[in-house]
């Protein structure tokens, strides 16, 4: 009876312990969060449950709010409207006609430049029921600060002496009064520099420095675009390299002032494409971590001395996409350089795009074939890989081998 006894206990323990186990190896999957595209519709995923949100839409650009409760996106073939939808309610409606929508690091605002000129930069409470509100004109491109204020370039001018005007930054507050204060000009002709625009602005982890492209013209952007420094207080200007106007492509680590980026001039993503790293001031020296014969292609940082790269081999440019290979992922270790591999995607498929999801403390990349797209989720390290998000929308414009994966997933 004793013996009975004690075995129905022991198999009770195991009944009871095994769907914990199963919860736990679970639990990345059940707390990760996206907004996604799929057959031009929007969708979200809860964990392993998906809602669809619209139907015969064509949307773009997913963008959460900070605390999660409102979606931003774009809609429409020209992608002339931003949209809002209430995680709460479930409600939608038109935020303004606009592209270019960012939150607010703090509340829910949105700023969006406007769709008929492209360049008046307009905020909305999204809290509120008032419609969006002008803040600055003649905006070329702009980015939230940590400190809920907005810092836009604006565009350099063609001048009928056939010469360029400079570039020039200024920052705004949409809480108080709007007017907007010069911040710093940027030289937009030299012997070695060109720049009419630039890209968003990022600002390194400890608020020291900000980080974005200076965009000569479109012919020119296609192959090279510099990489600039910008101390926050407006007084060292710096320019770190040349590289591909893809803003996932340069990135600050998540301590201090040290930033990745993707070296390399000419278009092809399959070649001259360099992991790169500049570890802070005063000097920025930069440092490759790129072996030779490979190409990097999309990076993420998992702590502040491990990067992950998606890396290929390098190749010439072909016309048949069979030639060029994809990539898979890395693991990069700037202190012991260490590199393993992180993935083995199957056989004319490749990993990209990864992003390091804190809370769920997951990892999730995009893994494709060109033509289809999946959403990847392991641990950190790797470990326990398996599909997500089945039937993600591959972005039409597969520029040389680079595809704009912002434009079709975002993650809460």
């Amino acid at each position: 009876m004793k013996k009975w006894l004690m075995a129905l206990i022991v198999c009770a323990l195991f009944c009871s312990c095994w769907p914990a186990a199963v919860r736990a190896e679970n639990a990345a999957e059940r707390k990760a969060d996206a907004a996604f595209i799929r057959g031009n519709d929007l969708w979200i995923a809860i964990g392993p449950e998906e809602k669809q949100l619209t139907r015969g839409e064509y949307i773009r650009s997913p963008r959460w709010s900070r605390d999660g409760s409102w979606l931003a996106f774009s809609k429409g073939k020209e992608e002339k409207e931003v949209w809002l939808y209430h995680s709460v309610t479930g409600k939608m409606r038109e935020a303004g006609q606009g592209h270019n929508a960012q939150w607010s690091p703090s509340g829910n605002v949105l700023a969006f430049q406007s769709q008929e000129d492209r360049r008046t930069l307009y905020v909305l409470d999204a809290d509120s029921q008032q419609g969006p509100r002008r803040i600055a004109d003649h905006a070329g491109n702009f980015s939230w600060k940590p400190d809920g204020s907005i810092l836009y370039s604006v565009e350099a001018r063609l001048l009928p002496d056939g010469k360029w005007s400079d570039i020039e930054l200024y920052t705004v507050r949409p809480d108080k009064e709007t007017r907007s204060e010069f911040f710093y000009t940027i030289k937009s002709q030299s012997q070695d520099f060109f720049a009419v625009t630039t890209s968003r602005f990022k600002w390194s982890a400890d608020g020291k420095w900000i980080a974005f492209l200076a965009v000569p013209t479109a012919s020119m952007s296609a192959d090279g675009n510099t990489l600039c420094l910008l101390s926050a207080d407006a007084g060292t200007f710096l320019k770190a390299g040349q590289m591909l106007n893809y803003e996932e492509w340069f990135q600050w680590g998540p301590q201090g002032s040290r930033l990745a980026y993707i070296e390399g001039y000419g278009r092809e993503a399959t070649s001259n494409k360099r992991l790169t790293v500049l570890t802070g001031p005063p000097s920025f020296l930069p440092k490759s971590s790129t072996p030779a014969g490979y190409a990097d292609r999309d990076l993420a940082w998992l702590d502040d001395d491990i990067l992950i790269a998606a890396r290929s081999k390098e190749a010439a440019w072909s016309g048949e996409p069979s030639e060029r290979p994809l990539p898979s992922l890395v693991l990069v270790n700037l202190e012991g350089g260490r590199q393993p591999a992180l993935t083995r995607p199957p056989r004319n498929a490749g990993d990209f795009f990864p992003v390091l999801l804190k809370e769920a403390r997951s990892l999730a990349w995009i893994r494709t074939d060109r033509s289809k797209a999946h959403v990847m989720l392991a641990q950190p390290d790797g470990r326990r890989a398996g599909q997500w998000i089945r039937g993600l929308m591959v972005p039409e414009e597969g520029y040389y081998d680079h595809w704009s994966w912002e434009e079709v997933i975002d993650y809460r």
